[in-house]
């Protein structure tokens, strides 16, 4: 029900984490145990795509047997989820009917927005300050660069079931399921954090508690907008389009900023916190368009039972 998928949302956050952990931690840790048992260095990465493709299979058979479309497939009563699709006719709409609601629904398409900024400043931070911190290691440098670097995945997944579950949370119980306000204060939090990069630029501990505040902020923001936020507008026969919509923007503005960051660090690192405050300050702003928004039912949704009913 809309009313809970805030709290579900900081599953999705989990999955997310746990998936960057495995890639950033787990498959190095592959790649130099095969490279420490006389694997040669093309042999040994091959593992380094061997070992998440067997994940993939495993999880494909996993879903495929108890992965169900509606409640009642998996024997429970199917219930009114009170999002944009409660009143809505039991057949499925044409194709273009939903791609132009989707496309024409205006706080989807502030979301979106958001979400391009939200792909610039997740991956601006994931990928970038293990780039930067194995510079100054390289350097001579250790102390919180080294500890960051060789911990970057835990700290991430950490951060991502922090923000995840926060930002659900907070959504749920304090905003009465409204998505906006519960983003905000994190994209707020991210831009201060933004900020303070830049006076502790050359600080690995302190720059690497900034990053992992800021990844808080960003991965709790995507779970809770593209897996949540997708499902209250897009409604229940429009969520997974709504959903390639706005990840689609998510990773053009990474696809933006891997350029953009691509020419400014190779050129002065200073930089590298300047580009990223206003992409989230223009986050923060434009969730303040969508501050009080909420699915609008075309019918008033059956009430959910609760442990009171019971």
């Amino acid at each position: 029900h809309v009313r809970e998928r805030g709290v579900f949302s900081g599953i999705f956050g989990v999955m997310i984490s746990t998936g960057l952990f495995l890639a950033f931690d787990v498959n190095e840790r592959i790649l130099h145990y095969f490279q420490a048992h006389g694997v040669p260095g093309v042999e040994a990465t091959r593992w380094v795509f061997f070992a998440p493709a067997l994940l993939l299979a495993a999880f494909f058979l996993l879903e495929a047997v108890l992965l169900k479309d509606v409640p009642s497939q998996a024997g429970f009563k199917d219930f009114d989820t009170g999002d944009a699709s409660s009143g809505e006719e039991e057949s499925q709409p044409p194709i273009f009917d939903v791609l132009r609601k989707i496309l024409t629904h205006p706080v989807i398409l502030v979301i979106a927005l958001v979400e391009f900024c939200t792909g610039v400043i997740r991956n601006g931070v994931m990928h970038w300050f293990k780039i930067f911190a194995k510079e100054h290691i390289k350097a001579g440098m250790t102390g919180g660069w080294t500890y960051a670097n060789d911990n970057w995945g835990l700290m991430l997944m950490v951060a991502g079931i922090v923000g995840g579950m926060f930002a659900g949370i907070v959504s749920d119980k304090f905003f009465q399921s409204r998505r906006a306000p519960a983003a905000g204060f994190l994209y707020a939090a991210a831009f201060f954090a933004t900020l303070l990069m830049i006076p502790f630029l050359q600080n690995g501990w302190a720059l690497g508690f900034l990053v992992f505040v800021m990844s808080i902020c960003v991965i709790g923001v995507h779970g809770l907008l593209s897996g949540t936020a997708t499902m209250d507008f897009g409604g229940r026969k429009g969520a997974a389009t709504a959903v390639g919509i706005i990840d689609g923007f998510v990773y053009l503005g990474t696809g933006f900023q891997s350029l953009a960051l691509g020419y400014i660090t190779t050129r002065n690192w200073d930089y590298w916190p300047v580009f990223l405050a206003p992409f989230a300050l223009i986050g923060f702003l434009l969730l303040l368009r969508i501050w009080h928004a909420k699915p609008q039912p075309r019918a008033k949704p059956v009430p959910i039972e609760t442990e009171e009913d019971i």
